[in-house]
């Protein structure tokens, strides 16, 4: 029987943590690192992805079933622990497992208790499961080292992937792969490359491209993924799709090959909006009612007028609100859909849709 395949975004403040991570799971279970970190256990097999900045969680949030968020034991949760628990509060992201690290450094029993307690507030005041969520108390250093004790607590970890990340996947889910690129084969025809976010594509799949008000449907004809010919992308896969009959001019950047009648474009829609601080590499400066930035969805953006609620004058770096999005053009989204706030060539804050207006 073929195993589950299911993809975990480590969040951790720097990748090399990341990193340490996979080389202990290597210790105790079966292991590749390309063409992407993955693991196998008994009845599934785990891709890896690392989600450093914060565009990286906003852009794979939606194709990651689940988030594993690596703590420092000893010093105090960090801004971007905050801010992750607040955005997968409202993306209602169900499966997180917490990794706490550095456990070796701390001899009094009651202190971990006490550590353990104040993670599960962050999560219950967060409206996240805060009574059934793992947490591991670990030790990287000490697991990379052999020691026996702390390679227990990665099989732990390991276990609890499978115990407690639940159905369904976003395998099982229906297709979203916004293209990234499009080129011209001579001799084969027109092939456009992304990351499958969502669904399995396979080949000789019937697929629609959707997005700059075209809706067409083709037939996969082949797929390419690191120049080997592939019969399925999973989510997390970077593919090229060989679409029969579809022509350059047909496809371009910031479409989405889909499920047909699955997804649709829309201009206007409601949603939760953080911005980032001057320290973050946000504005320097407040920002008022319609406000124009770009709205940075997966590959592409457009531009957005915010319209904030009767009560809020102006926007200062690092504040949250809700507010009124309308596009300049139509744009292939959905609630739930994460996006990047951006101006001048940088991100300035980050947001989800909540609601789908028009």
């Amino acid at each position: 029987m073929p195993k589950t395949h299911c993809s975990l975004g480590l969040i951790a403040n720097d990748e090399q943590t990341n990193n340490n991570l996979f080389q202990a799971i290597s210790k105790v279970c079966s292991s590749t690192s390309t063409p992407q970190p993955s693991f196998e256990t008994a009845s599934r097999k785990y891709t890896l992805f690392n989600l450093i900045a914060d565009v990286d969680f906003i852009n794979y949030s939606i194709s990651t079933d689940a988030f594993v968020l690596i703590m420092d034991a000893t010093k105090r949760p960090t801004k971007k622990v905050l801010d992750f628990l607040s955005l997968a509060a409202e993306m209602k992201v169900s499966n997180i497992i917490v990794f706490l690290d550095n456990c070796d450094t701390i001899n009094d029993a009651e202190k971990l208790q006490l550590i353990d307690m104040e993670i599960r507030q962050l999560f219950y005041e967060n409206k996240l499961d805060d009574k059934n969520m793992p947490i591991i108390c670990g030790s990287l250093s000490k697991a990379l080292e052999g020691q026996q004790t702390w390679l227990a607590k990665i099989t732990e970890f390991v276990n609890a992937c499978d115990k407690y990340i639940q159905p369904p996947f976003f395998k099982d889910k229906p297709l979203f792969m916004p293209i990234e690129d499009v080129f011209e084969i001579s001799g084969r025809g027109t092939v456009a490359t992304g990351r499958v976010l969502r669904g399995t594509l396979h080949l000789n799949d019937k697929v629609a491209c959707v997005g700059h008000g075209k809706n067409d449907e083709y037939f996969v004809t082949a797929i390419e993924q690191f120049r080997k010919d592939i019969d399925e992308a999973l989510p997390g896969d970077s593919v090229g799709v060989l679409l029969r009959g579809a022509q350059r001019k047909d496809l371009a950047r910031g479409m989405v090959i889909a499920t047909p009648n699955s997804v649709s474009e829309h201009t206007e829609f409601k949603a939760k909006i953080t911005t980032l601080t001057k320290d973050e590499g946000g504005r320097h400066s407040p920002f008022f009612n319609n406000y124009r930035p770009q709205i940075y969805f997966f590959t592409d953006g457009v531009t957005g007028t915010l319209e904030f609620p009767p009560e809020v004058n102006m926007v200062f770096p690092g504040d949250a609100l809700t507010a009124i999005v309308k596009l300049s053009e139509p744009f292939v989204l959905e609630a739930g859909t994460p996006f990047a706030v951006r101006e001048g060539g940088r991100t300035v804050g980050k947001g989800v849709v909540i609601q789908i207006i028009k």
